[in-house]
């Protein structure tokens, strides 16, 4: 992602190579989001990014727009990783020792695995490295 723009208005030329910026959608773009360095970005979000050098370039509404179409995507990933280490760690560990380990109670432990609870970043951390052992 490019520098951010502090000026209320978006730049009309990319203060990279001079050229002209555009907003651009399209398929198949990731970005770092937060702690995720890989999360696909929806086809129809629209990015001020300029023509020749592919720099993309933001302001406060454009950051705020890009948040709320990232970061539901960002929580489901966390989601998908946390199930993913929660199967990698099995039965190898007690539900209380497991809820130690992570600073959390045996209740928050249980609305985790059941995916009714929103696991942070550093939860999911901790959980991989539980299951990598």
């Amino acid at each position: 992602m490019g520098q951010p723009v502090s000026r209320a208005r978006l730049l009309k030329r990319c203060l990279d190579c001079g050229d002209k910026i555009t907003k651009r959608a399209g398929r198949g773009r990731t970005m770092q989001y937060r702690s995720i360095g890989d999360l696909s970005v929806p086809a129809t979000l629209k990015i001020p990014t300029c023509q020749k050098c592919g720099t993309e370039w933001m302001n406060g509404p454009i950051a705020k727009e890009i948040d709320a179409a990232m970061e539901p995507k960002f929580d489901r990933r966390l989601r998908e990783m946390a199930c993913g280490a929660f199967a990698g760690i099995g039965k190898s560990i007690s539900p209380s020792d497991l809820a130690d380990e992570l600073g959390v109670s045996k209740a928050e432990l249980a609305r985790l695995k059941n995916g009714e609870s929103q696991p942070t970043p550093e939860i999911v951390l901790k959980l991989a490295m539980i299951a990598a052992r």
